[in-house]
């Protein structure tokens, strides 16, 4: 979807598929990541093959190019937990994933780079970076942290 930055109102609406395969394969993203106006990085778990997929649509007019960019070996947790929040961080390269109060740090090449744990008993509720910096959204009490926090003995920022 495309809104004016005019007025707010949608300016376009589009609709594609996106299989790795048969057409009865199609992933559904519930997450994703909108570089610029032209890029987008989508986030997909498959059951069937347990990792998460990432994939980068690229958009040229009114078409799009759609390519799997890179895969996670294995499905990061093991609570069936929904992703909570999936960004990516141009400056250092990696894609963040999080689910309740556990944030994934994927590479380049889709290999867990770290993993970070909250115990605050709130879960995460967004994510998203710009430059160097991440910010997590939490909830229960409506708080944005970024990356560069000093350690609070309770949300521990981003730092490990």
């Amino acid at each position: 979807m495309q809104i004016d930055k005019k007025d707010m109102q949608v300016k376009r609406i589009w609709t594609f598929a996106v299989s790795n395969g048969k057409r009865e394969n199609n992933c559904y993203f519930l997450n994703a990541d909108v570089i610029d106006d032209n890029i987008m990085l989508a986030l997909f778990h498959s059951k069937f093959n347990h990792r998460f997929e990432i994939w980068k649509i690229t958009r040229t007019g009114n078409s799009f190019k759609v390519k799997e960019a890179v895969t996670t070996d294995g499905d990061l947790i093991s609570n069936s937990s929904q992703v909570q929040g999936f960004t990516y961080n141009v400056a250092h390269k990696c894609y963040y994933i999080a689910f309740n109060d556990y944030l994934f740090k994927i590479n380049a090449k889709g290999n867990l780079a770290n993993y970070y744990h909250f115990n605050a008993k709130r879960e995460v509720e967004g994510v998203a970076s710009y430059k160097s910096k991440i910010y997590i959204a939490m909830n229960k009490r409506a708080e944005v942290f970024d990356s560069n926090m000093a350690k609070q003995p309770q949300e521990q920022a981003l730092k490990k």
